[in-house]
């Protein structure tokens, strides 16, 4: 489901985008303002423009990563979109231009990581490093 722009405003708004659908999230204003739009999937990216013709991946598109933001101002109208398929949230924070995910959000994306490496090295083992050699005795 797609939430159409509101208005220059004081308030955070969220948005969910649905796939690779257009929705507008920040409305032109004829006194800018700047906003933070941000990123709260941790996986999948949003893309943003300020074309209504956006698409994933396009040569109109900004790439905002899982859990990343970028800063604009509403000088211009900006269009979002995330991934075929895929319900990604965003939110326009007002006045916003800077943002970083929370501790606990970035433990769950390298968690997975880390039981990976762990499964391997159990696995595998450590490898030892050989035995120191003398290469000059001076």
């Amino acid at each position: 489901m797609t939430t159409p722009a509101s208005p220059v405003g004081s308030q955070p708004v969220t948005f969910t985008l649905d796939g690779a659908v257009a929705t507008p999230v920040i409305q032109r204003s004829s006194q800018p303002a700047s906003y933070l739009i941000t990123n709260q999937d941790e996986f999948n990216t949003v893309w943003v423009s300020t074309d209504n013709s956006i698409s994933p991946g396009a040569s109109n598109a900004f790439p905002i990563p899982g859990l990343g933001a970028i800063a604009v101002t509403s000088a211009q109208q900006w269009w979002a979109c995330t991934s075929p398929g895929v319900q990604t949230d965003v939110i326009i924070l007002p006045g916003g231009t800077n943002w970083a995910a929370a501790p606990a959000q970035i433990a769950e994306v390298i968690a997975p990581l880390a039981a990976a490496i762990a499964q391997q090295i159990f696995a595998q083992g450590v490898p030892v490093v050989a035995g120191a050699e003398v290469i000059y005795n001076l």
